[in-house]
């Protein structure tokens, strides 16, 4: 992404450059936040199965 706004920078659009650059970063660790909360969620069920076996209401699912 920053290779394909480089023209923004050779232009004098320094601002909107960074500001892109800048958007980008926080959407991609606002992804990996969201996503290792619902992992580590979906791993804590799991290890809660190997311990305690099934929960109840996951006895007639497959």
């Amino acid at each position: 992404m920053a290779y394909v706004s480089l023209d923004l920078l050779r232009a004098g659009h320094s601002l909107r450059y960074y500001s892109t650059l800048a958007g980008g970063l926080v959407l991609i660790a606002l992804i990996y936040w969201r996503l290792r909360k619902k992992e580590m969620a979906a791993r804590a069920k799991t290890d809660d199965e190997a311990q305690f076996g099934p929960y109840p209401q996951d006895m007639g699912k497959k």
